[in-house]
């Protein structure tokens, strides 16, 4: 039996991105297994994940190698007797642990990261030019893919379908008492607010005209989901909004938050890691991008709306292409986005299912 190991110990939307690689993977080689090494933070997103069937959690210091526990790992891995490692965030510690393993293909993509971004190449026997260097037109999900296809023989699927987690019954119950707090019967429509990076966020108060529009003419009910930290942000929100407004920030871990995704009828937010989580789900998406570049980051979502201030696109020279921008994405952009996920779909073809394409 073939035996792969992927590395991505970046953030939540990084290990997402990585998805549609793992499922070239097990589409052309089905009885192989993939185990991933993550961060602690994003292991449980891919514990259950029918992708993966192992999941190894490195709890690395953040500065710094810690040589010790790295030899440590880099012994358990070896025995494992992995083909091929798969080196999606290019980082020093995960090159480091596959070549004292000495697994026979250490594989890592260049252009991807960028060759400033790559310490140590030596580390990797197989380093494959993905694409231009400056080239802002692919999104991160399909050079992962190009990757492992370059590794295997095989060509690039960007229409691949790629499975949704397993989402265990606690959660489910979980999402459910917090979705049965919010009082009326209107559909119900999930924020996020704002990302780690203070650019990527928008406008407390068009947050505000946005939920008095959509509530006055859906008698919708909104939810604010995040983190912790954002929790007075929410209420802030739900001063300027003038309704009751779900403040779940801090009380939902990653699978937590898919199932209320699941089964909320809209998501609304900024491009951070819930759109990622969102785009899980057949849940429609609207995504503000106010600083990033909407086709490398966008989400997998097979129904979303993407919406770009004109600075992002032509900060990655993307003004030629598909999407619109806008000097400054206001709430008309943002109500009309979600308008047209909101109006009624037809019976006979019914949500679609719970897979992602590129």
């Amino acid at each position: 039996m073939e035996e792969y190991l992927g590395f991505q110990l970046k953030n939540l939307g990084d290990v997402l991105m990585t998805l549609p690689a793992l499922a070239l993977l097990k589409k052309h080689r089905p009885g192989c297994r993939i185990s991933m090494v993550l961060r602690p933070l994003t292991a449980p997103l891919l514990e259950n994940h029918p992708l993966v069937d192992e999941v190894i959690v490195h709890r690395f210091k953040p500065r710094g190698l810690d040589l010790f526990n790295s030899y440590k790992l880099s012994r358990s891995i070896k025995k494992k007797g992995y083909s091929a490692s798969f080196h999606f965030d290019g980082q020093l510690r995960g090159g480091l642990l596959a070549y004292l393993a000495g697994l026979p293909v250490r594989a890592v993509g260049l252009g991807l990261l960028g060759v400033s971004g790559l310490r140590c190449p030596r580390l990797y026997n197989r380093r494959i030019i993905l694409r231009d260097q400056n080239s802002a037109w692919e999104s991160l999900a399909l050079s992962h893919q190009k990757l492992v296809a370059a590794v295997l023989g095989l060509e690039a699927e960007p229409d691949i379908e790629v499975p949704g987690p397993a989402v265990p019954e606690e959660a489910a119950v979980k999402a459910g008492a917090l979705l049965d707090s919010l009082p009326g019967q209107g559909p119900v429509i999930g924020l996020t607010l704002s990302g780690r990076q203070k650019e990527k966020s928008w406008p407390l108060d068009f947050w505000a005209e946005v939920i008095k529009t959509l509530g006055a003419e859906n008698n919708a009910r909104f939810y604010v989901a995040g983190e912790a930290g954002e929790r007075p942000l929410a209420d802030n929100l739900a001063g300027l909004g003038g309704a009751f407004l779900g403040n779940f920030c801090g009380l939902t871990g990653l699978l937590d938050f898919v199932a209320l995704a699941r089964r909320s009828d809209l998501f609304l937010t900024v491009d951070t890691g819930s759109a990622h989580l969102v785009s899980l789900t057949s849940t429609p998406l609207v995504t503000i991008f106010t600083a990033t570049n909407p086709v490398q980051w966008g989400a997998l979502s097979p129904r979303q709306a993407r919406l770009c201030y004109n600075w992002a696109l032509a900060r990655f020279g993307l003004t030629d292409g598909p999407f619109t921008g806008y000097p400054i994405v206001s709430p008309c952009e943002v109500i009309e986005a979600a308008r047209s996920f909101l109006r009624p779909v037809p019976q006979s073809s019914g949500r679609p299912s719970e897979t992602r394409r590129i």
